[in-house]
């Protein structure tokens, strides 16, 4: 509470003048003192605030994947936005919704009290591969039927959560004890292929799966410790699990069904200059479902019935040496067993065309990483971390057993110089291991000298460099370079060398109140040459695959027009990727390319002190090809879902009424 100086020193001079031998403000004499306005008035509350809007939206495209960028491609439609906050008391209540009602949009409703909270929570999300698909097969039930038709390859993915907490302070620790619960429905049709009476065939196999998932947990925190216990749980089902042709055996198998458990211990500890963390997590993974054809199939086994247990263990430990030096260490540990049945099956190989029985393989796996890192301050503004990482992987049943990986990585980040920002980080890595050798059981057609990437002696190089520079207070600029190369020098044939590097860069600039600007774009180049035998001995040839990636984009808003009642606002930006692929000796294979260009035009006009309309204009131009895609018909005996490239202009307009609380 503030009072007036000179109420304060006159009854303060009144006390000394009648009690000159006592100092207690509560001996003062105030009978001459107006104490009318010392009383505290409470503030004023705002029990609501935020905004809330409703959009009208109107949609012009001739393609439906312009739905991956503008959210909807229907002519019209109507959507939610709202950014709510409610607050009374100890209580509070926050809604918050983004084009809700659109094909593409989202909504979340967090209530929380002083010890209990609730949440519910929506999220749609729709992605388009190709429209107008020509197929000449249709799928009724879990039967395939030769009926030509139309069908777009999409996935609509619509999820709902539903938590809540309750937390309370006991004997002087903090407790919160939490459940979750999420259900995700996943529907449309993709691309697929199958063998029907000996001949290929392409088509568009219905999508219908649901995933459900939950989680629940104790966590607590005391002065200087923290713990938490936590089972986290999935259920995957597909109504999809079998496709058939008419009476005959089946076609082809779904994704079955399955389900996951995992239960964790979390623990933290905090010395007066160490810290200690550490975890441990166990799960299982089940497949139950029927087979869907028992061709083959031992007699009296109708399943899998399979099972994979995996425990994970992490350790860190981090000592502050000094006031400029800091320690860690690490060791994490993953292991994967496979304890399904063994069974041996029957198996029919087309070339040559003979019979054999084998057995499935249950591949277990183990990782363990050492870490040693640190951190010093070389001088203000100067500061060096490094480390060193030893990484060893244990796999069975494949063409090598055991890997080891050594990495060395370091950087450095100066801050010293005014306006500046530097970073550098750099990585060096070697993978090498055990003696690779293929057998029946792991890669029966391979050529001896192939070898398998994630498994052949690797060298690893990196490097990154960042820039930030803020010359002035109202402009800052963002530089950054990589560069990372793997070399495979060992390997004859397989993935021999690969390349990824690129740039980055963003700009943003507040001329005045009313007046910014932005830009932003990034070049990325993958580079891989492979050899390969078409003898099934040494190399023969060599394949060169490059890759780019660019995007560019800018944008500005003037805000204060008309009295300070309209902001107009443009962005820009375009996008491009192309693939290059040439084998020694031959025509280097054709086009697969896309680029778009997109722009957004948005207006905001205030109508009174709460009220705003407004108005966004977006519109996209979309190309992309790919010379791998053959038309149905050109190719005898092969059947296929034709052009699957997209050429297309869209436009959305969308005008949205909201109202501030």
């Amino acid at each position: 509470m503030k009072y007036p100086l000179s109420v304060l020193a006159l009854a303060l001079m009144q006390a000394g003048m009648a009690h000159a031998s006592s100092l207690n403000l509560s001996e003062a004499n105030l009978e001459r003192v107006n104490t009318d306005r010392w009383d505290c008035k409470r503030c004023t509350v705002v029990k609501a605030s935020g905004e809330l809007g409703v959009s009208a939206v109107a949609t012009d495209a001739d393609n439906a994947v312009a739905a991956n960028r503008l959210g909807e491609d229907s002519e019209g439609m109507a959507a939610l936005q709202a950014d709510l906050a409610y607050q009374q008391q100890g209580d509070r209540i926050r809604v918050q919704a983004h084009n809700l009602g659109m094909e593409t949009g989202h909504a979340k409703v967090d209530a929380k009290g002083q010890n209990l909270g609730l949440t519910l929570g929506y999220q749609s999300q729709l992605s388009v591969n190709a429209d107008e698909v020509q197929t000449q097969y249709q799928v009724a039930g879990d039967q395939l039927i030769a009926q030509p038709g139309e069908v777009t390859l999409q996935s609509k993915r619509e999820r709902f959560e539903l938590g809540t907490d309750y937390q309370r302070n006991i004997w002087r620790t903090d407790w919160r004890t939490y459940a979750e619960y999420a259900y995700l429905e996943q529907t449309g049709a993709k691309a697929t292929s199958t063998n029907l009476n000996k001949a290929p065939i392409n088509f568009a196999r219905p999508i219908d799966t649901t995933t459900q998932s939950w989680e629940t947990g104790l966590q607590a925190a005391g002065q200087s410790w923290t713990g938490e216990l936590s089972y986290q749980g999935s259920l995957f089902e597909n109504d999809h699990q079998a496709l058939n042709d008419g009476d005959k055996a089946s076609l082809q198998a779904g994704a079955p069904g399955n389900e996951s458990h995992q239960v964790s211990a979390l623990g933290q500890y905090r010395f007066a200059s160490s810290h200690l963390t550490g975890q441990l997590v166990k799960g299982w993974m089940y497949q139950n479902d029927n087979y869907v054809d028992t061709q083959g199939v031992p007699t009296g086994i109708t399943h899998l019935n399979g099972e994979v247990e995996t425990l994970d263990a992490r350790l860190r430990y981090s000592h502050k040496l000094s006031r400029d030096f800091k320690l860690g260490m690490k060791v994490d540990y993953r292991d994967r067993d496979n304890k399904t049945p063994i069974q041996l099956f029957h198996s029919v190989n087309y070339d040559p065309q003979s019979g054999q029985a084998i057995e499935n393989v249950a591949l277990d796996t183990s990782r363990t990483a050492y870490q040693l890192d640190g951190r010093y301050r070389l001088a203000k503004g100067l500061v060096a971390k490094g480390g060193y990482q030893y990484i060893e992987k244990e796999q069975s049943d494949t063409v090598r057993e055991q890997t080891d990986e050594s990495r060395f990585f370091a950087s450095l980040d100066y801050t010293a110089l005014a306006n500046w920002n530097f970073g550098l980080d750099a990585e060096y890595g070697s993978r090498d291991g055990s003696a690779y050798q293929a057998s029946a059981a792991t890669s029966e057609e391979d050529n001896e000298l192939l070898r398998k990437y994630h498994l052949a002696d690797r060298d690893r190089t990196k490097f990154e460099l960042s820039v930030t520079h803020t010359p002035w207070q109202q402009l800052s600029m963002d530089l950054r370079y990589h560069y990372a190369e793997d070399d495979y020098g060992n390997s004859e044939l397989g993935l021999t060398e690969s390349k990824d590097y690129g740039y980055d860069f963003s700009l943003s600039f507040q001329a005045n109140d009313q007046v910014s600007f932005h830009a932003f774009g990034a070049q990325q180049w993958i580079e891989s040459t492979q050899a390969g035998s078409q003898s099934f001995s040494s190399a023969d040839w060599v394949g060169e695959v490059e890759d780019s990636f660019s995007y560019i984009g800018a944008g500005t808003r003037y805000d204060g027009l008309m009295q300070d009642r309209l902001a107009l606002g443009l962005d820009y930006s375009f996008n491009e990727s192309e693939s290059d692929t040439s084998v020694s000796g031959q025509t280097p294979y054709g086009d697969y390319i896309s680029w778009s260009h997109n722009v957004h035009l948005y207006a905001e006009y205030a109508l009174t002190e709460h009220a705003t309309l407004k108005a966004n204009y977006r519109y996209e131009r979309y190309y992309d090809t790919d010379y791998a895609e053959v038309g149905n018909g050109v190719i005898p005996g092969l059947t296929t879902l034709g052009n699957l490239a997209s050429d297309y202009n869209a436009h959305q307009l969308m005008l949205t009424f909201s109202y501030l609380m």
